[in-house]
């Protein structure tokens, strides 16, 4: 069995491999199908800004926002090493600052808010829709006590066998893949 840290550095490879039309292709699926999904879905959404070749779903998320203007969005932030994320408020057009990891993140004035649809970015997954992330447990840690429903998106070469769930890891409800 391959461990974690080579297992995550070869998925990582692959998918920055991936070409420009590989890309745009299962962009357009997977945010085809999202959007199935959403359109009967209340919020907050919890969503991602994606770093690092994940799918990008702030498009999905903006359209989102646009059909009801009950629906609200949030993003998560590290408040704390090693404790569960916090998510804040976010709209299109505010003002973003540089939190943790040098991710884009509400400023300190966004209110927190509590998802009840959570995207998960997801680095890969198994047959099981437990997930591998980068390794630092922070949504297996908010998952723990989050009441969502939790949706992975990932690119098609994230589907993989070698991945073994632990005991703190916490399976996603669906994982959208293309």
């Amino acid at each position: 069995m391959i461990d974690k840290t080579s297992l995550r550095n070869r998925l990582l490879s692959e998918r920055m491999q991936l070409s420009t039309a590989e890309r745009d292709a299962a962009q357009k699926k997977i945010s085809s199908d999202l959007k199935k999904i959403l359109a009967t879905q209340a919020g907050p959404l919890g969503f991602y800004w994606p770093v690092r070749g994940e799918f990008d779903p702030r498009e999905v998320v903006i359209n989102w926002l646009s059909i009801r203007t009950t629906n609200t969005a949030c993003l998560p932030v590290i408040v704390k090493k090693n404790q569960p994320l916090v998510f804040k408020e976010w709209n299109p057009n505010q003002t973003m600052t540089t939190g943790t990891f040098n991710i884009a993140t509400p400023g300190p004035e966004s209110r927190v808010l509590t998802p009840k649809v959570l995207l998960v970015p997801t680095l890969g997954f198994n047959q099981k829709n437990y997930r591998l992330g980068y390794g630092g447990g922070y949504y297996d840690r908010t998952l723990t006590d989050l009441v969502a429903l939790t949706i992975g998106l990932c690119f098609q070469h994230g589907k993989c066998s070698d991945i073994r769930e632990e005991a703190h890891d916490i399976p996603l409800d669906i994982i959208i893949v293309a």
